[in-house]
C-alpha cells in the first residue's frame, strides 16, 4: 500500500524543516466575493511548493479545549504526538515528558516565538529548543535561514551525525502578531530554504490558531484515479472517526525526488480539501510520519 506523501527513500535520508504558521487560516471563500487571508496574499514560494508537493489535512481530536491559552498548548501536544503525556502532567506535575522516548529517538530542535510552546518543549526533551522572538518583525529571516543552516549541518552532505538535530520544528503563532506578518514571513522563508538548500525535506503547516473555529466537511476529495491510488487509508480514514470537524490543519510536503505531486495548485484551504493526495489523519500521526520518512521506524500505518 502506497506510503504518505512520499516513497520511502534509500539512505541517506534527507534532513527536515517543518514550519508551522499557527494562525494564518480562516473561513474558506464561498463566493468570489470573499477570500481567506491564503486565497487574498501573494505568497508565490508556498503556492509553488504545494503545487509541486503533496498536501493533506490533519486533524485534531474531539476534546480539545477552547480556551485561547488552553487551545495552543493542546494542539500543539497534539501535533508532536505528547498529547496523552501532556494530559496526564496536566493532572500530575510530576509526570515526565519524553519527546525523543515517545517519537523513536527523533531528534528535533524545536525554535518556537511562543513562550508558552518553548517552555513545554524545554521540558519535554526535544533535542534541542530555542526562543524566537516573540514579535513577527524582530525576526530576521536570513539570520533565521542561516540559522537552521547551521543546526542541521546542511552543507554537510548525507544522513545527520549522531550529535546534530535530524529536522527542526519552526512554530510561528500569530498571537500578538499579525497574522499577514506571520504568513509573510513563512513564505519568504521556505523560498530561501528552498531555493538554498534542494535536498531538503520542507513540510509546511498552517492553522486557524485563535480565529473562530470553522466547519469543515469532512469529505472525501474529488480526485482522478491517480490521486486515489496514492491516498493512505491504513490508520487515517479510520482514526479521523475520532477527530472534530472544525478547524483542521493544512499540510505540504514538498521534495524534488522523494514527495508525491497530488493536484493540489496554490497554497489555500479551499485548493487543499478539494484536490490533496495525501487525505486525512489525526495530527498525533504527524511526528510518526515524519520518523518514518527519516528511518527512525518500520512502515508508518501498515
Amino acid at each position: 500500500m502506497s506510503d504518505p506523501a512520499d516513497v520511502s527513500p534509500a539512505l541517506p535520508y534527507p534532513k527536515y524543516v517543518i514550519l508551522f504558521a499557527d494562525g494564518v487560516c480562516r473561513s474558506p471563500s464561498s463566493s468570489s466575493s470573499s477570500s481567506s487571508l491564503l486565497e487574498s496574499s501573494e505568497i508565490k514560494n508556498l503556492d509553488k511548493l504545494a503545487k509541486e508537493g503533496c498536501s493533506g489535512l490533519l486533524m485534531f481530536r474531539k476534546d480539545v479545549s477552547s480556551s485561547s491559552e488552553a487551545r495552543e498548548m493542546v494542539e500543539f501536544a497534539q501535533l508532536v504526538n505528547l498529547y496523552d503525556e501532556f494530559i496526564c502532567q496536566s493532572q500530575n506535575s510530576e509526570h515526565k515528558i519524553s519527546y525523543q522516548k515517545k517519537n523513536f529517538n527523533l531528534r528535533t530542535h524545536l525554535m518556537s516565538n511562543s513562550s508558552q510552546i518553548f517552555s513545554f518543549a524545554s521540558n519535554s526533551d526535544f533535542f534541542a529548543s530555542t526562543k524566537l522572538p516573540t514579535h513577527i518583525k524582530d525576526i530576521n529571516v536570513d539570520e533565521l535561514s542561516s540559522q537552521i543552516s547551521s543546526i542541521l549541518d546542511l552543507k554537510s552532505t548525507g544522513s545527520a551525525a549522531s550529535d546534530k538535530a535530524e529536522n527542526v520544528f519552526i512554530h510561528i503563532t500569530s498571537s500578538g502578531n499579525s497574522d499577514v506578518d506571520v504568513l509573510s514571513m513563512t513564505d519568504k522563508l521556505a523560498g530561501i530554504l528552498r531555493n538554498d538548500w534542494p535536498d531538503l525535506f520542507l513540510v509546511v503547516v498552517a492553522g486557524y490558531g485563535d480565529n473562530k473555529n470553522v466547519l469543515v466537511k469532512l469529505l472525501e476529495p474529488e480526485v482522478d484515479d491517480r490521486i486515489k491510488s496514492i491516498i493512505p487509508t491504513q490508520s487515517y480514514i479510520i482514526q479521523c472517526s475520532s477527530a472534530r470537524e472544525e478547524s483542521p490543519l493544512y499540510v505540504v510536503y514538498y521534495h524534488p525526488n522523494f514527495s508525491r505531486k497530488d493536484n493540489v495548485q496554490c497554497f489555500t484551504e479551499n485548493e487543499i480539501i478539494k484536490n490533496n493526495g495525501n487525505g486525512k489523519m489525526l495530527a498525533d500521526a504527524f511526528i510518526p510520519e515524519v520518523a518514518f520518512k527519516q528511518g527512525k521506524m518500520p512502515k508508518y500505518g501498515a
